[in-house]
């Protein structure tokens, strides 16, 4: 008793076709329209589109390629130099080395859906003010701050080596809300 094929009308006018394990040639394919459905194309490898465009693969070693999940890189381009005491800085992050899904704009990263979203920050503070004991570093979202206070106690001071500071959250944004860097240098 074996069945090679099951077909299903959906009410949005595609079809679902599923061949079991022991055919010889298993294919799999769901098509709601001409822009929307789960393909397998080549070998061992399945394919998810929307829109026209594939959003998900997944290959015979089970890796999953998403090319539009939300990740980026961005950088300075140049230093940010002489920041005034008493004045909350923005950080600015004018180069992108990537923008998966162009999240990320004017030092902003902005959530395309509701989800967790790790957000890392890495910055080099050199030549610390003096006349300041602590910067005070936020990475910044829509729902909450990620403070961090940097002692002065000359960590940075005026040797120009610098110290690091770094910052790994995992935030919980929901689409639409954003993510910046500001960096407050007290009197």
């Amino acid at each position: 008793n074996s069945v090679t094929a099951l077909t299903l009308d959906m009410s949005t006018g595609g079809q679902l076709l599923v061949n079991p394990l022991g055919v010889t040639v298993p294919s799999y394919a769901f098509q709601g329209d001409t822009n929307t459905g789960m393909t397998r194309p080549t070998g061992d490898t399945l394919q998810f589109i929307t829109n026209g465009t594939e959003r998900v693969r997944i290959d015979a070693n089970g890796h999953v390629t998403m090319p539009n999940q939300s990740a980026f890189l961005a950088r300075p381009s140049s230093r940010q130099a002489n920041l005034a005491i008493n004045t909350t800085h923005t950080i600015v992050f004018d180069s992108e080395i990537f923008d998966q899904n162009a999240d990320f704009s004017s030092n902003t990263f902005t959530a395309p859906v509701s989800g967790k979203y790790q957000l890392n920050l890495q910055l080099l503070i050199q030549q610390m003010d003096s006349a300041t004991d602590y910067y005070y570093i936020s990475l910044k979202t829509s729902n909450r701050n990620f403070d961090q206070y940097w002692d002065n106690n000359d960590k940075a001071g005026d040797n120009g080596n610098g110290a690091g500071v770094s910052t790994i959250v995992l935030a919980q944004m929901d689409a639409g809300d954003t993510a910046s860097v500001e960096i407050s240098v007290p009197n």
